[in-house]
């Protein structure tokens, strides 16, 4: 994990190095940031000089949501952990892994297990929690995780979910699900129905935001990308339109992060560029070796 200021720059600091970070997280609830990781979840007070593990009792962490005074872990094999005292304690849902759905989940065709990719609850809303599982899908609790349902039409591979209203939720997918589907699914009506956004063109999706209009970004293959096809993309009053940025088509975009009147992006490369609409320019990159650059890169993006 690197540390660098918010405007251009030429110098990065590496502040973590504890294995893969899958997502960093500012907590609005709670001083500081997460880091979400494969060797445990982290946290810092102190604008990123230390960090100190908070003890998720598995270590395999792919995502963090902080919501309603509580820590939710999400971690592979699929599971979700949840704090409800700073992270001093730590206990799963049980009703998660005991939902029937759990045991039909497809295996992640690069693991033996599924894990829960992302977390998302509406701030408006924080009885409602949603889990995209890669590979399983999506699922909902109503209240807080006593119980579970399924949005089946949504595709298995799920990266990430965002929560825009507590009625409109955005939810990008990969293409490792046994249909091979992807793209950009929305729901109005809090998961009760889906509309497909993307065209299809390119259905590898990692990640979505939005700043009063949506943005994304797609590949037209999945890891290994050798080298990638890919386009960021604007939401407009007829679906998404591509916009022109630094290192098209074969840097693609896999993280973003909102910020005042910009939004940030993180690609496979290693840039950090900074945009919206159709203006994007690049403030630097961050170190990403060759062999990341086909998979992964910039995985996730904070400001503290």
């Amino acid at each position: 994990m690197y540390r660098v200021p918010r405007r251009p720059f030429d110098t990065v600091e590496q502040v973590l190095n504890t294995g893969t970070p899958r997502q960093l997280l500012t907590g609005d609830e709670f001083s500081g940031g997460f880091a979400a990781t494969e060797t445990g979840l982290f946290r810092t007070t102190d604008d990123g000089d230390s960090w100190s593990d908070v003890g998720v009792p598995r270590k395999d962490i792919y995502s963090v949501l902080v919501s309603d005074g509580c820590i939710y872990a999400g971690v592979r094999p699929a599971a979700i952990y949840c704090s409800h005292d700073g992270g001093e304690t730590w206990s799963a849902l049980a009703s998660f892994q005991e939902s029937s759905f759990a045991s039909s989940w497809p295996t992640n065709p690069h693991r033996e297990h599924a894990q829960v990719r992302s977390l998302a609850s509406p701030s408006t809303a924080p009885e409602l929690l949603i889990a995209g599982v890669e590979v399983g899908g999506l699922v909902v609790s109503p209240d807080g995780g006593a119980s579970w349902r399924e949005c089946p039409a949504v595709p298995d591979d799920v990266h990430h979910v965002l929560c825009i209203t507590t009625e409109r939720w955005v939810v990008s997918c990969g293409t490792g699900g046994p249909e091979r589907n992807g793209g950009v699914y929305q729901t109005h009506d809090r998961g009760e129905s889906w509309e497909r956004l993307d065209t299809g063109q390119r259905p590898y999706v990692r990640e979505s935001c939005h700043q009063d209009r949506l943005y994304t970004a797609a590949n037209r293959s999945a890891p290994l990308w050798t080298p990638p096809d890919a386009a960021l993309l604007v939401e407009d009053d007829y679906g998404f339109e591509p916009a022109p940025y630094p290192g098209e088509p074969q840097s693609f975009v896999i993280s973003w992060v909102t910020t005042d009147d910009r939004i940030l992006a993180g690609t496979n490369h290693g840039r950090i560029l900074r945009g919206r609409e159709d203006e994007w320019e690049e403030l630097g990159t961050v170190p990403v070796s060759p062999d990341e650059q086909q998979a992964a890169g910039v995985t996730s993006l904070t400001i503290i």
